[in-house]
């Protein structure tokens, strides 16, 4: 799979083509594919930057946070969901108050994409923001934020289970 990426990106091809295959090896943590990113954030073209910031968090590596919460304030609402998306990829606490600026986006899917990051990286801190939130939200936004508290279960960690009965 590497290897096949390696090639899909090296193309001069398809532009579609190569952004998918930057977000796809993200995962794998070898200087090449570092420089890679890099390069691809570097780069003047939005689709490739948007990409780029998709491999960061997939890498799951806490040295490209402060690269993706650079782009908090992108002009560019697809940029924003993907700096939400790699913060939640990420899962570091160190977020949390960086996030909570993108819970008052302009553009929904990036708030729920927000919403389900702070989910991700979890917490006492993620689930004061998401109930804090709540209390303001508009009502599209209020049942993806109830089943992300839910999701993120109680206090001291326990998850309660609903059964449906029949």
């Amino acid at each position: 799979i590497h290897e096949a990426l390696l090639d899909a990106i090296g193309r001069t091809g398809v532009q579609e083509v190569k952004c998918r295959a930057i977000e796809s090896i993200g995962c794998f943590t070898t200087e090449v594919v570092t420089k890679i990113i890099q390069d691809a954030y570097e780069n003047e073209d939005p689709s490739l930057r948007r990409s780029a910031i998709h491999a960061m968090g997939s890498s799951c590596e806490l040295s490209w946070l402060p690269t993706i919460l650079s782009e908090l304030d992108n002009p560019y609402a697809s940029m924003r969901y993907e700096v939400a998306n790699a913060c939640g990829a990420i899962g570091a606490q160190t977020a949390i108050p960086h996030l909570t600026h993108l819970l008052k986006d302009e553009d929904q899917q990036v708030q729920i994409a927000t919403i389900h990051a702070l989910e991700s990286i979890g917490g006492r801190n993620a689930r004061q923001v998401l109930s804090t939130y709540l209390k303001s939200a508009d009502e599209v936004l209020v049942e993806t934020i109830e089943e992300s508290l839910q999701n993120l279960g109680n206090e001291d960690g326990s998850i309660d289970f609903k059964f449906d009965e029949q």
